[in-house]
């Protein structure tokens, strides 16, 4: 079943602004383009979710790599 995911980049002062969005047909092809949006992501904290579930956070560093935050 395909799910669209949304992506949101999480400010300094709290706001969630959003980053975009991609769709998914399986788990790994959820974690696949998760880590390819991270990899063209500006330096940030992102989140993803759909229907208002977390499914990821992010910290991508200066360094060009993506860090898992636990949830």
């Amino acid at each position: 079943m395909a799910r669209t995911v949304k992506v949101y980049r999480i400010e300094s002062d709290g706001r969630r602004l959003t980053a975009g969005a991609f769709r998914a047909t399986s788990e790994s092809d959820l974690a696949t383009r998760w880590q390819l949006f991270l990899a063209t992501a500006p330096r940030g904290i992102y989140l993803a979710t759909y229907r208002g579930v977390h499914l990821g956070r992010a910290l991508f560093t200066e360094a060009g790599e993506p860090v898992p935050l636990a949830a």
